[in-house]
């Protein structure tokens, strides 16, 4: 959350809290106790956003970090036997297809990586016969399969936990409006009446109100 939402939310809590402290002083106050009570939900879910909004997407990607290594690793070693065989067997356009080198899967962007390894992939499933002896067998073949279904479906997880934090950060924003018309609408109205009978209290009160910048 940034600094300025930040510092409101904080305000929000000291004024629930100044409240709920003094709710035996003040629930004869028509509507006040019901009021409050809605301030605290809105603010225990602003706080479920603001996790939501932080944390969607550190172990979605994560996750993906690991499952990209993974995909290379598996691509580069299929590379480098599809490669020997091409070699030996005079297989030009397989030669020429299949090379490619470590760096070069680290730089390549997500989906390039996928369309290279589906490449890889191709090559792999049609020669497997052939490059058998050269170490391409049935398990190294299922073993890149399985590296290119899981960061394909890891790319997804992240696409879908960006929007979910995209959303969470418009819910936040909306129910942080919400919580000041509450408190300018309600609460501050009913406070005000404070102010007669127990002035103490109201400037407590105009105290927690304050919003601290930090």
């Amino acid at each position: 959350m940034e600094k300025r939402l930040n510092n409101r939310l904080n305000m929000y809590r000291v004024v629930r809290d100044y409240l709920n402290s003094n709710m035996h002083l003040l629930n004869h106050f028509p509507g006040l106790k019901e009021t409050t009570d809605s301030f605290t939900t809105i603010l225990a879910i602003i706080a479920e956003l603001n996790k939501d909004k932080s944390t969607a997407t550190v172990g979605s990607s994560n996750k993906k970090a690991f499952t990209r290594e993974q995909l290379e690793d598996r691509t580069l070693e299929a590379s480098k036997i599809l490669k020997a065989y091409a070699t030996f067997t005079d297989k030009i356009k397989l030669l020429d297809g299949c090379d490619v080198t470590s760096s070069q899967l680290s730089r390549f962007a997500e989906q390039a990586l996928l369309t290279k390894s589906s490449i890889i992939i191709e090559y792999a499933e049609t020669h497997q016969a052939g490059a058998e002896p050269y170490g391409m067998t049935n398990e190294r073949v299922n073993a890149l399969k399985k590296a290119y279904a899981e960061f394909d479906e890891k790319q997804t997880l992240v696409r879908s936990a960006i929007v979910n934090r995209k959303n969470a950060g418009e819910q936040l924003e909306a129910r942080m409006e919400e919580a000041d018309n509450i408190l300018k609408g309600k609460l501050d109205v009913l406070m005000e009446l404070a102010s007669f009978s127990l002035p103490e209290l109201y400037n407590q009160y105009k105290g927690a109100r304050v919003i601290v910048d930090r």
